[in-house]
């Protein structure tokens, strides 16, 4: 949707029957405006693309890290049982070497 074409035939010059017709210098001023407004809208559309492209990225990202985090919560849980089963073998050995002391 490029405007250039029309931009470049309303940046000419006004021709004397529009610098003698009210109404004509009214249409082409306003057709100078949509014009402007339209390349204004299609430059912020284009920006809104590339921040949606950007959203996107983000959150694929931010899939793949809480996919991260829940992986290193369950080995942590996995962890902490060896840890208590370790604990809780020391204790028994502990109370064994203890008792064959006494």
């Amino acid at each position: 949707m490029a405007f250039t074409g029309e931009r470049k035939i309303l940046n000419q010059p006004e021709t004397d029957l529009l610098k003698s017709d009210p109404l004509g210098r009214i249409v082409h001023r306003t057709a100078e405006a949509v014009l402007a407004s339209s390349e204004t809208v299609e430059q912020l559309a284009t920006r809104v693309d590339a921040i949606a492209v950007q959203m996107q990225q983000q959150s694929y990202q931010i899939f793949a890290l809480s996919e991260a985090v829940q992986t290193l919560v369950e080995n942590q849980d996995k962890s902490l049982q060896d840890v208590n089963h370790l604990s809780q073998t020391l204790q028994r050995l502990a109370a064994a070497i203890e008792a064959q002391n006494s």
